[in-house]
């Protein structure tokens, strides 16, 4: 298949519209209950705070030159684990509270002005460990070769930080350049960079 990566039985490739049934059924099980949230209950793996819809999915599919999203499926075809990533204006557009929200460091405010993706989420099924790495390593080889010049990611902190991904995506080198105030929903991500190129 052109543009996928196979290893250990796991084939990564672009996302498609018969795709998304297993990708929500994928983000149904990383999904932290807002009971979870309120109550600080961390879970064993990481986890994914804000859901995204079907029609989310395929408004991003049907719009390729602003996304780039990823599967990971099983030797049956299952889809095992999911990317899904928007280039930061795209985002911006897509959420314009989010500029309001942003408390960055301002050696890196020129992310606002380069070519940014901007990574919603990568998720996987709790039993397919290394399915996360093999994503990120195929998302940022997609990232090099579509122009982008740094890749951003949120990762909560308040009130339950997601340990797990922040130290996954500081093994990927990203650095953290600031957090996202979302005082509506009483949350404060970290805001993590990596340059590429």
């Amino acid at each position: 298949m052109k543009g996928s990566f196979s290893a250990l039985n796991i084939t990564i490739s672009s996302m498609n519209i018969d795709d998304i049934h297993g990708v929500l059924s994928v983000q149904k099980i990383n999904i932290l209950s807002q009971p979870s949230l309120n109550n600080k209950q961390l879970p064993l793996e990481g986890f994914l705070v804000y859901p995204t819809s079907s029609n989310d999915l395929q408004q991003a599919i049907n719009d390729p030159n602003n996304h780039i999203l990823l599967v990971a499926k099983n030797d049956q075809g299952e889809v095992v684990g999911y990317v899904l990533s928007y280039s930061l204006n795209s985002w911006r557009h897509y959420k314009p509270q989010w500029d309001n929200m942003v408390d960055i460091d301002q050696k890196y405010k020129k992310i606002f002005n380069q070519k940014t993706l901007y990574v919603k989420h990568i998720a996987r099924k709790p039993i397919y460990k290394g399915v996360g790495s093999l994503l990120e390593i195929e998302l940022l080889k997609r990232a090099n070769g579509n122009g982008y010049q740094n890749i951003i990611a949120e990762i909560i902190e308040t009130p339950i930080p997601n340990d797990i991904s922040t130290v996954f995506h500081k093994n990927f080198g990203y650095v953290k350049i600031g957090i996202i105030n979302d005082l509506s929903n009483n949350r404060v991500w970290g805001l993590y960079q990596k340059s590429l190129k």
